[in-house]
């Protein structure tokens, strides 16, 4: 038993598995748009964010498509085009945050909202940025299993926007700072995370930019979780068996060649006098 605990990892203390979140667009972005004169235009599809901020950019066209390939019912691929006002010559920077619906529910059980967020900087203009890319999950470290449902996280970012800046925003969703109700053992970060390449067109269009964004989710989302102690003790038991099982064949046929072929010097003795008990 000693030598298993030392060759071999037998308590199980972190485990994967693969999932295709679900995962929704809530209709909820923020785009600001950064001149060569360092002036910033905003325009957001929330009615508290636009009274908070000069709409310059004035109401852009948006538009907004999923996609299902294979039929399963999750939405696998999305499309978010907009196209708004301005001189692509003077763009410098465009950023973009959108929010989503994120829920697991195979093992882990969680219910978030994430963002995913764009930074892309245009040093020669903009008439169009074409950006194609995939919305992962980021998790600080492993997550327990259990019945209860992970909604730590089931805010969205986009409503605070009246407390913090666009910066402050980004940073506080990065930590995922907040109070929460828990102990700091629960207070693990879960997140979405959008990894994007991007195509900047400088030229074209004389009057608007256009803003065309892909987003896929995974079919296979890894994540990492805390096995439970019915798993744990069943991972044990299987590697338990797995060496004692062979070890013990080994044994029983040393011992068995070890007397057949008297390597060990033994005596057959069969006239022992039996005890009396008074």
């Amino acid at each position: 038993m000693l030598m298993l605990q030392r060759t071999i990892d037998m308590w199980k203390k972190e485990n994967t598995y693969f999932e295709q979140p679900d995962v929704v667009f809530t209709n909820k972005l923020l785009l600001e748009v950064l001149d060569q004169n360092g002036h910033s235009k905003m325009f957001s599809t929330l009615k508290s964010i636009n009274q908070l901020s000069t709409n310059e950019i004035g109401v852009p066209l948006i538009k907004y498509s999923k996609f299902d390939s294979n039929k399963n019912g999750l939405i696998d691929s999305m499309n978010i085009r907009i196209e708004f006002r301005s001189n692509p010559q003077e763009i410098r920077n465009i950023k973009l945050l959108s929010s989503f619906d994120y829920s697991l529910s195979k093992l882990l059980k969680v219910e978030m909202i994430g963002l995913a967020y764009l930074d892309i900087d245009t040093p020669n203009g903009a008439s169009g940025v074409i950006v194609n890319g995939q919305l992962n999950l980021d998790q600080s470290a492993p997550v327990l299993i259990d019945s209860v449902k992970r909604t730590l996280y089931n805010t969205d970012p986009l409503d605070d926007y009246s407390v913090y800046t666009v910066p402050d925003l980004i940073e506080f969703y990065q930590d995922r700072k907040g109070n929460f109700q828990y102990p700091l053992f629960f207070d693990i970060l879960e997140r979405t995370v959008y990894n994007y390449n991007y195509i900047v067109q400088p030229y074209g269009q004389m009057f608007k930019t256009t803003l065309d964004v892909t987003i896929k989710i995974p079919f296979s989302q890894e994540v990492i979780y805390i096995p439970g102690i019915l798993e744990t003790l069943k991972y044990a038991w299987i590697q338990y068996l797995s060496f004692f099982l062979p070890a013990l064949l080994v044994y029983f046929q040393f011992v068995k060649f070890m007397f057949k072929y008297k390597i060990v010097e033994t005596t057959i003795v069969s006239d022992l006098h039996k005890k009396k008990y008074m």
